[in-house]
């Protein structure tokens, strides 16, 4: 296994976390993947590493040449990454046009392929390079109460959605101040899905896919983390009222409305 220093407290964040979505349920089978530009990281900061031929990208993503994106493998658990996250991840190197990358393998596994959400997670980096320079993370997981709430013939929309789960407790509110932009069902990995996700993060940093899961951007995998834990605990408040046989109450328009206003800057310490 090798070592490179500048990785190591990464390395321990995407294990903390990758345990905790294992463990809350987030991450059945080989479910989820997440990615992280990487700052300050160079091709002489991963010297000693074995590296791949260069792959050449279906549609080149220019904002990102030179960059260098960890991302989660392909077929790999959220549970085997917890244990050794170097040995399931694996580092994608962009070239000087951003048409290509090459692999540069963490490990002494150097079969290791990226998640195949790879185009969506790059397509979304070079967004937010330009236009959330900060959002260096991505992170998608299946939070099963949040998923379950989608199915509920009543959420139907983006408005009505993040209504309910404000309404469930003020912390939502200033946690999730913007709600999540929402994307009726698609097939997971199509194009559409892809395409759909890329417009909404002009408005949203979470993005709700219907009857499947959350996509989520931040500065730190650890931010997208609490987020999408918040909005999964109002999920499970509200599925708790309505299986307790009552419609909750809930904040009404008024003191949600009055959150968003003493908490409206909050969430400009994550931009």
């Amino acid at each position: 296994m090798h070592t490179i220093s500048i990785l190591t407290s990464l390395y321990t964040e995407l294990s903390e976390i990758t345990g905790y979505m294992w463990q809350k349920g987030w991450a059945e089978l080989n479910a989820g993947n997440i990615s992280i530009r990487l700052t300050g990281v160079s091709a002489d900061t991963l010297q000693g590493l074995e590296v791949s031929a260069p792959i050449v990208l279906q549609e080149a993503v220019p904002h990102l040449a030179n960059e260098f994106i960890l991302i989660t493998g392909t077929g790999r658990r959220m549970r085997q990454i917890s244990q050794a996250p170097e040995e399931h991840t694996v580092i994608v190197s962009l070239d000087n046009t951003g048409s290509s990358y090459t692999l540069y393998f963490t490990s002494f596994n150097t079969t290791i392929l990226p998640t195949s959400e790879l185009p969506t997670h790059l397509s979304c980096h070079a967004l937010l390079k330009v236009t959330k320079p900060n959002c260096t993370s991505i992170l998608h997981t299946h939070p099963p109460e949040l998923v379950s709430f989608s199915h509920h013939p009543a959420m139907i929309n983006e408005e009505i959605i993040n209504k309910t789960l404000w309404k469930m407790h003020p912390e939502t509110v200033v946690a999730a101040i913007k709600g999540m932009g929402f994307i009726p069902y698609q097939i997971p990995g199509n194009k559409e899905i892809a395409a759909a996700t890329f417009a909404k993060l002009d408005t949203h940093d979470i993005i709700f896919w219907q009857k499947h899961g959350v996509f989520a951007v931040s500065h730190s995998l650890s931010h997208a983390f609490d987020v999408i834990d918040v909005l999964n605990k109002s999920a499970i408040m509200y599925l708790q009222c309505k299986a307790a046989g009552y419609e909750p109450s809930g904040l009404t328009d008024f003191e949600i409305n009055e959150l968003k206003e003493v908490y409206k800057d909050f969430g400009k310490r994550f931009v």
